[in-house]
């Protein structure tokens, strides 16, 4: 998985970011065509065997390419919002790099810890920055530097994965309901839905849940408007997906705390 960033800026120190998803799996590398950046591999995996790895960037423009390189802690929230913090278990190097027009430059990374009960996560950034000496030349100008957010995994002593469905709720007209990784790996979840169930089992309304990340220990928590006029109808839920490719599902009856 990798996270793109766009940031946008004008002459006269506006700034605009824009966050997009390249790719979420096992794809090998990325291709950020506007920008002539190439990266791979997408996701760095280390373990007791291997503690050292490395990220390869290739500039496919006819400008030199100048890039800055911050490892980081990767934890999220309840909503998956990525959560980055600063690390010295891993190192980066070199930090700052020059990659010349068409060339490829490998960058060397390196766990300083070893691996523990739960899978340890972070994001190494690699962060485009302004070329020596570039200036706008009028306040019209837009410049676009791309920043890339590429996953880290130190691989647990032992994994266990471990995923369920956890209590659901259903509060003024919002229906909530919470995936729990209680493994020690993070858990890749897609294909998600809710089904509400009324009386005998018949379908109120099904909705579909976004493909998510789940990490080691953590919960997701997803929110779903309830369409109007169906919530006091709802007296159970039926939530199914798929989890590291392998099945997940619970039917659950839910109280309806519905908004007047």
């Amino acid at each position: 998985m990798i996270t793109r960033y766009f940031r946008r800026s004008a002459s006269r120190g506006a700034t605009l970011a824009v966050c997009g998803l390249l790719a979420c799996g096992l794809a090998s590398e990325a291709r950020a065509e506007s920008t002539g950046i190439t990266i791979s591999p997408l996701t760095v995996v280390l373990d007791a065997h291997q503690s050292a790895s490395s990220v390869d960037v290739v500039n496919g423009n006819d400008a030199p390419l100048r890039m800055q390189i911050t490892p980081h802690a990767w934890d999220q929230d309840a909503t998956g919002a990525i959560v980055l913090t600063a690390t010295k278990a891993i190192v980066a190097f070199p930090q700052l790099v020059t990659v010349a027009p068409h060339a490829r430059q490998r960058i060397r990374l390196a766990a300083l810890v070893a691996p523990a009960e739960r899978e340890q996560t972070f994001r190494l950034v690699i962060a485009e920055l302004p070329a020596f000496g570039a200036q706008a030349a009028n306040s019209a100008s837009i410049t676009f530097r791309a920043r890339y957010s590429i996953p880290v995994r130190i691989e647990p002593r032992r994994e266990i994965a471990a995923t369920r469905f956890g209590d659901a709720s259903l509060t003024g007209n919002v229906l909530r309901v919470a995936v729990v990784n209680d493994g020690n790996v993070l858990a890749r979840m897609s294909g998600g839905s809710v089904t509400a169930l009324g009386a005998g089992e018949a379908r109120v309304f099904r909705a579909e849940l976004p493909d998510a990340v789940i990490l080691a220990g953590e919960t997701r928590t997803f929110e779903i408007p309830v369409p109007r006029g169906t919530c006091a109808k709802i007296a159970a839920l039926d939530q199914s997906a798929t989890v590291e490719g392998k099945p997940l599902a619970r039917t659950t009856a839910v109280d309806a705390g519905c908004a007047r």
